[in-house]
């Protein structure tokens, strides 16, 4: 139970008004009880018997409306009519009973208390008033002469009993505006009482919501065996080893972090990394500097590519082992308090890559010598076209066109084999990428013409040269003007476009086609991928193309990049260094 179930408020009842009539009942009953104590003992007082008993009716008829009238609609100041009334009463029964020396004038206080505990001033000063209409009630009434020695006497009296009416109402006014500060402060103590159960039920609540986290978070950080995860402060210091990292590098987390973390932060993640593979070099190839290490792996770990597979990592047993690497920055608040590293091994992607690599390079091989011959051979039958029929020509020209499609696709998936194998064979010489990029505006308009692309070519009067193999940037070029026509339905444009920037070619080819969905830019240059509008479409093609294009910008040390927007265009461009031999 809460405190403010049974909190109960000091000066609650403060509020509360006694009933006029139970305040009046004493008065009258004293009254009643001096009728009798007149006849047996004091007859010879009874002065004025009409006096006595008119007083004694309108007290009681006072008590009458005092339990009648609906006090709760009245205002706080009508009640004080009823104790007035009551002092104007016993004045008129001192009359009947004896005048000023009356021995039932005692009874005149206590309407004079009521009157004086009410609130405010004003109601004393009536009350005082009526008090002394009741003292010189008999010289009012003729019974007795103003000139007589009582007069000063009842004066006095009268004037005692108005000031302990005063010091009656004073005090009642401290002890009230004494109780209204009680009852403020009991019920901010009961608000204060609230406000810390509801403190302590929130607490609670968040406690347990906190186990939950912790206890959640420390099964998903068990579960993460497959991959490592390790926690490291600003400074690239580890602070958490997870179970992963340990089945991954063979170290145990207390030989990371020490018994009960009693190491923890003394161990940096670059420790772990071969700095050549993170594009640092060290004297003996085993540790590099901290301060350079960290920012390389955090932008490798935020990069599309994760590394590509190509970082290492030293297990404990001093063997190199390729991984993927993912970073995300730690944060309270607005303030970077470390890193969080995820490790993928990448040997079983590479495995797998390695054979579909020897097995394509082997296909590849194996298809092009039958293919040569085939060919070979049909141009032997072609040299014979006088003795063929016009279908026999057709038939022939059908199989030389698909033969040399073949042959092509044989050539991109070796091309793409030597590109794995890191062996790019390239004869670099001195090019004109200009008169390039013209030849391959001319060498598609026949496509373009027969699907209705217009096709437009804009490069520099001067030759723009560069060392590089021409007929593989042609073949880059090539690809990414194929595409853009093949993309581009029939009304649309392609704009090739050759200039120079800050010291590189570059070569922009934009189309007006079907674009590219966000998601699918950043794996356009992967082998044998395919866009979805592609598909949807069914568009030729085995998703070569890209790909040989980005390998041979990167062998002469360009970039290649793309814009797009869905139902408005692309635009593919390539930057290489001009730096002629």
């Amino acid at each position: 139970m809460t405190p403010t179930a049974t909190a109960r408020t000091p000066g609650s009842g403060a509020g509360r008004r006694s009933h006029p009539g139970l305040l009046l009942l004493p008065t009258l009953l004293l009254v009643v009880l001096a009728l009798p104590a007149v006849w047996l003992f004091g007859a010879g007082q009874i002065t004025d018997p009409v006096a006595m008993w008119s007083s004694v009716v309108w007290l009681a008829l006072l008590e009458v409306a005092a339990v009648l009238v609906p006090w709760h609609r009245v205002r706080r100041d009508g009640v004080a009519v009823v104790p007035i009334l009551a002092i104007l009463a016993i004045g008129l029964f001192r009359v009947g009973t004896g005048g000023s020396a009356s021995m039932f004038s005692v009874i005149i206080l206590l309407p004079i208390v009521w009157v004086a505990t009410l609130p405010g001033r004003r109601m004393v000063a009536f009350g005082i008033g009526a008090l002394v209409v009741a003292f010189l009630g008999p010289y009012f009434s003729g019974l007795e002469a103003w000139g007589n020695g009582q007069l000063v006497r009842v004066v006095f009296v009268a004037v005692v009993i108005a000031a302990v009416a005063i010091v009656v109402n004073e005090t009642t006014r401290s002890a009230r505006a004494r109780l209204t500060e009680v009852a403020e402060l009991s019920g901010e103590r009961a608000r204060l009482l609230e406000e810390a159960e509801r403190g302590r039920t929130e607490l609670a609540a968040a406690a347990e919501g906190l186990r939950e986290s912790e206890a959640f978070a420390k099964s998903i950080w068990e579960a993460m065996d497959n991959e490592a995860v390790i926690v490291t402060d600003e400074r690239g210091r580890i602070v958490g080893w997870g179970p992963g990292a340990e089945l991954l590098l063979g170290y145990d987390v207390a030989d990371i972090l020490g018994g009960d973390g009693a190491h923890s932060g003394e161990e940096a993640v670059g420790d772990l990394f071969v700095p050549r593979t993170v594009g640092l070099p060290a004297a003996d190839d085993s540790v590099a500097d901290e301060a350079e290490i960290l920012p390389r792996l955090v932008e490798i770990g935020r990069s599309a590519g994760q590394g590509e597979g190509d970082l290492l990592v030293r297990s404990v047993d001093g063997v190199e082992i390729p991984v993927y690497l993912t970073c995300a920055e730690r944060r309270v608040g607005d303030e970077r308090v470390g890193y969080t590293f995820v490790l993928r091994d990448a040997r079983h992607a590479k495995e797998i890559t390695r054979l579909k690599d020897e097995f394509v390079g082997t296909i590849s091989h194996e298809l092009r010598t039958p293919l040569s011959s085939i060919l070979g051979y049909l141009e032997l039958v072609i040299e014979e076209e006088e003795t063929l029929s016009e279908d026999q020509k057709r038939f022939i020209g059908v199989a030389q066109r698909n033969a040399n499609r073949l042959l092509q696709l044989v050539g991109d998936l070796l091309f793409i084999a030597q590109v794995e194998a890191g062996k790019i064979p390239l004869r670099r010489e001195s090019v004109d990428i200009a008169a390039i990029a013209s030849a391959a505006g001319e060498s598609i308009l026949p496509v373009a013409e027969r699907a209705g692309v217009a096709v437009a070519v804009h490069v520099p009067d001067a030759p723009l040269h560069l060392h590089a193999d021409g007929r593989r940037i042609g073949q880059s070029i090539d690809n990414l003007v194929s595409n853009a026509v093949k993309f581009t339905p029939s009304g649309g444009s392609v704009t090739i476009v050759v200039g120079r920037e800050d010291g590189h070619a570059v070569v922009t080819v934009t189309d007006t086609g079907m674009g590219i969905e966000p998601d699918d830019l950043e794996q356009l240059s992967e082998r044998f991928f395919r866009s979805k509008m592609a598909t949807r479409q069914a568009i030729k093609g085995v998703g070569l193309g890209l790909s040989i294009t980005k390998a041979i910008v990167t062998a002469h040390d360009g970039t290649m990049s793309a814009t797009s927007a869905v139902g408005e265009g692309t635009q593919f461009r390539i930057a290489l260094p001009a730096r002629p031999n």
